[in-house]
């Protein structure tokens, strides 16, 4: 009887352990989970701002004319941004800059100016659905770290991450000085003309269905299952993660940005409605959502060629 008293306390003593354990690995995880979804809506905010500082900026430098379907309500919110009715000269200065071709020459500052304006809307409508892979790669960090095991810093992830974006931002500010030089960029909301925005709608539509982008979508679903298989402890290894999982990103959502030509690059109602398209594209698993949108694109897309067909 002792003995087996005995392996009853012990047993005890090994579950309140375990209880224990359990306990401060939950309160760890979340702790990780509030750091990095804290950080992430700090660099949310900052692009969100930095996109309508722009918006408003454009909005006085062309009234007259719209930022875009969707946009009209927004224009008059963004009001609250303007000193005794203006805006500060560095911000439409700035708004100016990103439009080259359109209202001047081309310049290095212009195009820098560009490709960080490209950037911001990468972040802004990007981040949201990136950021659980990071809580999930923290997660697993913290835990490797608690048994004493080497773990690389999420900010190289990140790094990785960021660094394929900002080399979409330089290709997209590169077509976007293309367009504007041929003329098929008008005005500073800057939507493509007739037959070219019924082009880029309808290929971003057929796009919703390839097999490609279901399977980089399929991997950006699975955050665990994609880190476990890579996983590695060394900087430069965490480094190509972050950039694998960019190209991933980037393979689901690439036509989607190139939407914003057909609907105006500061376009801030689109860039809201497609951030939130592609937070539930990721967090559910099903076509239905990608199939839908497709079609709305391509039947959009359609309509716009039929339009310019006959006004031609």
């Amino acid at each position: 009887m002792s003995d087996l008293s005995a392996e009853n306390q012990t047993a005890t003593v090994r579950s309140e352990a375990h209880g224990t354990m359990g306990a401060l690995f939950a309160h760890s995880a979340q702790r990780t989970r509030l750091v990095v979804y804290t950080w992430c809506g700090i660099a949310i905010l900052i692009a969100w701002g930095w996109l309508a500082l722009m918006a408003a900026g454009l909005s006085q430098i062309a009234p007259d004319q719209s930022l875009g379907p969707g946009m009209q309500q927004v224009t008059s919110l963004l009001s609250f941004l303007q000193t005794d009715g203006e805006l500060p000269l560095l911000v439409k200065q700035f708004a100016l800059l990103c439009l080259p071709g359109t209202v001047g020459s081309v310049s290095v500052a212009s195009f820098m100016a560009t490709v960080l304006m490209w950037f911001a809307m990468s972040v802004a409508m990007m981040l949201p659905a990136a950021s659980p892979m990071w809580v999930t790669y923290s997660e697993i960090a913290e835990t490797a770290h608690e048994k004493g095991q080497k773990v690389v810093s999420l900010a190289v992830l990140a790094s990785g991450y960021l660094v394929c974006w900002f080399g979409f931002s330089i290709l997209a500010a590169g077509l976007q000085i293309v367009l504007a030089r041929g003329g098929w960029l008008v005005g500073p909301s800057l939507p493509t003309l007739g037959l070219l925005s019924a082009v880029i709608l309808v290929l971003a539509g057929l796009y919703q269905f390839s097999a490609f982008r279901e399977a980089c979508l399929k991997k950006c679903r699975r955050p665990f299952a994609t880190l476990f298989s890579r996983w590695t402890t060394a900087t430069s290894g965490v480094f190509r993660l972050g950039f694998q999982q960019g190209l991933e990103c980037l393979g689901c959502c690439w036509a989607l940005m190139m939407v914003m030509f057909s609907v105006g690059l500061m376009n801030l109602a689109w860039m809201a409605a497609m951030t939130l398209f592609a937070l539930i594209e990721k967090s559910v698993e099903s076509k239905v959502t990608s199939r839908v949108f497709g079609f709305i694109l391509m039947a959009w897309g359609g309509a716009i060629a039929t339009i310019a067909l006959l006004n031609s």
